[in-house]
């Protein structure tokens, strides 16, 4: 855990992971479920306030990810930000469970997407896109906020 950090490392990944359990959400979809939930908590923005601009957007989920303990980076990828992600404080446990993992990272993601006000949506999320380092692709968002085809996590 990061100093001044509200929650981080395991025990926030035990904490999403007990609390998926407790809700009864289990099956493939329930670790972005939990995620989405602790991401929306996470983000702390009081109700009706209005949404982020996606630049605003970008620098609060950068700011977010680095007090759960990751390094982070933001790349442009063809007009697009790309997020590198760094020291997974999850690590250990991804190297095993990966798709739990990440899937618990992407529900942290459009969580507080949704918090924001979704100026900005996930296009991908590419674990080990290189070595050690996972990829977070977002696009602005269309008009609904939301995007059908979206690729979650690649595998």
């Amino acid at each position: 855990q990061l100093p001044g950090s509200r929650v981080g490392g395991y025990r926030l990944l035990a904490e999403i992971l007990a609390g998926c359990l407790a809700a009864d959400c289990v099956g493939p979809d329930g670790p972005e479920k939990a995620g989405r939930a602790w991401g929306r908590y996470l983000a702390g923005r009081p109700p009706l306030s209005p949404p982020l601009s996606a630049e605003a957007s970008l620098r609060t989920l950068i700011a977010l990810f680095a007090e759960i303990g990751f390094g982070t980076e933001v790349v442009d990828e063809n007009g697009r930000p790309r997020v590198l992600l760094r020291r997974c404080p999850f690590r250990a446990v991804a190297k095993r469970h990966d798709g739990v993992v990440c899937t618990v990272h992407l529900g942290l993601v459009r969580g507080a997407l949704a918090e924001f006000g979704w100026r900005l949506e996930v296009e991908s999320l590419s674990p080990l896109a290189v070595p050690n380092v996972c990829a977070l692709d977002l696009r602005p968002a269309d008009g609904a906020g939301r995007v059908a085809n979206d690729r979650s996590v690649e595998r």
